[in-house]
């Protein structure tokens, strides 16, 4: 069993979760939206993006970035591409190098063409260059 943190709780990351946690993995999920992480956290369900769909006690979602990457082994991007340079400033802070990341944020950087995998070297490289693959 190993600790995840997914970073957005859309639908797809809040699908990304859902899996995860099936799989006996505990998961932290980052929402943006504090009202998102309530009701996840309180009705185990994410009542915006997936309604319906009953999340498992090993996921705890967070409004707090600091809380979601916490102990995490794995981080899964899942945020909208165009706030990804600023959210992974914002994380840099609590990232560690052992720390695996999968990018599964679709799109592009449009100001400077870069992939998202692209744009988590160029804020996380200049601390670390962390080990990253790619889910699409």
């Amino acid at each position: 069993m190993r600790q995840i943190a997914i970073i957005g709780a859309g639908s797809w990351g809040t699908a990304l979760s859902l899996t995860l946690a099936n799989l006996g993995h505990t998961v932290s999920v980052w929402a943006y939206e504090k009202e998102v992480a309530e009701s996840m956290r309180t009705r185990h369900e994410n009542e915006l993006f997936m309604p319906g769909v009953r999340l498992p006690e090993t996921v705890f979602p967070t409004n707090d970035l600091n809380a979601a990457l916490h102990g995490a082994e794995i981080v899964v991007t899942v945020m909208p591409s165009h706030v990804c340079r600023s959210l992974y400033e914002q994380m840099l802070p609590f990232l560690r190098p052992e720390m695996t990341f999968v990018s599964a944020t679709k799109g592009l950087d449009t100001e400077r063409l870069m992939r998202m995998s692209e744009v988590l070297r160029s804020v996380a490289g200049q601390r670390f260059s962390p080990r990253l693959s790619v889910l699409s």
